[in-house]
């Protein structure tokens, strides 16, 4: 089944409306009909429940599970592209790092130097804080890093694919 299929359905459901889903899509509402037909019959479920001479439409029983089931299948595509651009794309993006005074000159020279050799397309922002304030802005995520006792290398290639992929997301 196209995945457009499923996000075209979750906008339907969204709207509550063919017509308003069809202009919100770009896409003919002849069209947009004729893939809920086609999800209903490829699924063997009645999903939405259209009235004579009203406009709103109701999800079925097996429409309201569907809608769940194709969020989450979106969600699964969504982060399956966003590791696979990881690895063909260069990072780019922001990462935001909180570091306490007495170790920044440490982090930048063995942490930051060489991942921004390796990575010059990511930019960074750095706080100079306190512990307690590093935690609490990765509480409320304005730093990507949290703060770490560990000496070993934290920008790891895996570290760097997540990053990658994070920060491509971020930049859609």
């Amino acid at each position: 089944m196209d995945f457009e299929f499923y996000r075209n359905f979750i906008t339907v459901a969204e709207t509550g409306n063919l017509t308003t889903a069809s202009k919100k899509l770009a896409l003919a509402q002849p069209a947009l009909s004729a893939q809920i037909k086609t999800l209903e019959h490829y699924y063997g479920a009645k999903l939405i429940q259209t009235a004579r001479g009203k406009r709103r439409l109701t999800l079925t029983e097996a429409g309201e599970a569907f809608l769940g089931k194709a969020r989450q299948i979106c969600r699964t595509e969504e982060t399956i592209l966003l590791d696979m651009q990881s690895f063909n794309k260069k990072a780019s993006g922001t990462l935001r790092f909180s570091v306490s005074p007495a170790k920044s000159t440490f982090f930048i020279n063995t942490y930051l130097r060489p991942f921004a050799a390796a990575y010059p397309e990511v930019c960074f922002q750095l706080r100079e804080e306190a512990v307690s304030a590093q935690t609490r802005h990765i509480a409320e995520n304005s730093s990507d890093l949290p703060p770490t006792k560990r000496r070993k290398n934290i920008f790891t290639p895996f570290t760097a694919r997540r990053q990658t992929a994070a920060l491509t997301h971020s930049n859609r």
